[in-house]
């Protein structure tokens, strides 16, 4: 299985506020070069922090760019020994439970592979590929978290560029349904169904050229 999307990044590991109608996570700006050594450019990213895990191991947490252009989350896993993978932290899915691309729990998860685009030119783009899972992941920290189970993407292997250079250790999807795996891979779609959060995220950056952090609110 192959699916093309070209990432439109935000990419933070500051404190979350969580609201009963909404859940805030603050941006941190980081800076990467993309592209090859003839064709260099700085690519900012708004980066958040996600936590992986259910009550029975202790939570994981990545770094991640929300983009709007993918519906699924794929996340470096221990699963892969790309050097790509091993500049980040990375998931360790011990706890989860492999998947096919229906959500069907199976004995060994589907495999799929991902082709990414990170800027408009089409000078910074890379393929990972990875085993389909579902664990829980939240958003803030217990007992202020918003929580859901979310079929999502283990790397297994990825390519060298970009990857290497991305300040982050995955991406979580934000797009509708249609570009995720599949209904169960969508991580707004989970997100909403299991906390009754709206199906709405807002976006706060900073005018361009200025400093500073930025916000996502989920659900108002």
């Amino acid at each position: 299985m192959a699916l093309r999307v070209a990432v439109a990044v935000l990419a933070c590991n500051l404190p979350i506020a969580v609201s009963s109608s909404s859940v805030k996570v603050p941006l941190e700006r980081k800076v990467a070069k993309l592209g090859d050594a003839s064709d260099r450019i700085l690519k900012t990213y708004y980066v958040g922090t996600i936590h992986i895990g259910d009550a029975d191991a202790p939570p994981q947490e990545m770094q991640v760019s929300f983009e709007t252009a993918s519906g699924s989350v794929v996340l470096d896993s221990t699963r892969c020994q790309s050097p790509a993978c091993l500049k980040h932290h990375r998931y360790a899915p011990s706890h989860a439970v492999e998947l096919n691309r229906r959500g069907q729990a199976v004995e060994h998860g589907e495999m799929a592979t991902l082709e990414m685009d990170f800027n408009e030119e089409g000078n910074a783009s890379g393929k990972v590929q990875g085993g389909m899972l579902r664990d829980t992941i939240c958003l803030g920290v217990k007992p202020n978290s918003a929580c859901a189970s979310v079929g999502m993407l283990a790397a297994a292997t990825m390519t060298d560029e970009p990857f290497s250079e991305l300040p982050v250790d995955g991406i979580v999807g934000l797009s509708l349904k249609g570009l995720s795996i599949s209904t169960h891979f969508n991580f707004v779609d989970r997100l909403t169904d299991v906390t009754g959060l709206s199906p709405t995220f807002g976006l706060f950056l900073p005018p361009h050229g200025a400093s500073g952090s930025g916000e996502i609110s989920f659900g108002g």
